[in-house]
């Protein structure tokens, strides 16, 4: 039987990001792939984000967007626009015979006691984007993002990372966490282009670590690690043999 989260669980879940934990609904889950360890959390110090060049003029580009941290709550707005999201960002052609299933996995991403829903809306009212996040005792964990799919051009997905941190910048909290960065990933290999940023890793692994244990077990060999940058961070990670699994 679920039970909701009370203040202390989200100090406890905050601690457990480090070993690869995540969030779905009330519930704590850990990927586990024998023989591989791709998936390596990432968090953004707030104080030290400096927006690239590149994001800067995504920024510029979307100056006529407002962004508002909303309580997490269902409408039927916001559904219509993560159902769109996902019947066109993953290519699920069959989302109208899903819809249960899509509005569990939406009421999933908004249950917890410090859930909550960042808008993004033009200037004319219409929701263009909505990210979905938890907030920390330290930091914004990133839970999902979706986006209007005739929006793409403006980037905003990238453009919520540097909006996502603003906030936690004004609730002034320390860290930006996006989940997880998987190097050569199409779709999560982004993460690593907003740098400085810290990377969960031990610095102990070698060609013979075993990444088939329990992460329970492990909780006293991961810590944070700061990279510089995506390519300072690939190098690290070639060396200490978390590439070739």
């Amino acid at each position: 039987m679920e039970t909701a989260w009370d203040e202390a669980d989200y100090f406890v879940y905050e601690n457990l990001l480090v070993q690869g934990w995540r969030r779905s609904g009330h519930l704590l889950y850990c990927y586990q792939c024998p023989g591989c360890n791709r998936c390596l959390p990432i968090r953004i110090p707030i104080n030290r984000f400096v927006p690239s060049k590149s994001l800067s003029r995504i920024i510029r580009k979307n100056r006529d967007i407002s962004v508002r941290l909303q309580n997490a709550s269902y409408s039927d707005e916001r559904f219509r626009l993560y159902e769109k999201y996902v019947t066109a960002r993953h290519f699920e052609s069959a989302a109208r015979d899903a819809d249960l299933e899509h509005r569990l996995a939406f009421l999933d991403m908004t249950a917890g006691l410090k859930a909550q829903i960042i808008e993004y809306r033009d200037q004319a009212g219409i929701l263009l984007a909505e990210g979905f996040a938890d907030i920390l005792p330290e930091g914004i964990s990133s839970v999902y993002f979706a986006f209007a799919p005739d929006s793409g051009w403006r980037s905003l997905g990238r453009f919520s990372v540097h909006a996502e941190i603003q906030i936690a910048r004004q609730l002034q909290k320390s860290f930006y966490y996006l989940g997880f960065w998987v190097p050569g990933s199409g779709k999560m290999d982004y993460k690593a282009d907003f740098a400085p940023f810290e990377l969960a890793v031990d610095d102990q692994k070698s060609q013979t670590a075993d990444f088939s244990r329990d992460p329970l077990m492990n909780l006293h060999e991961k810590a944070w690690r700061t990279f510089s940058s995506k390519e300072e961070a690939l190098s690290w990670l070639e060396a200490a043999g978390y590439l070739d699994r």
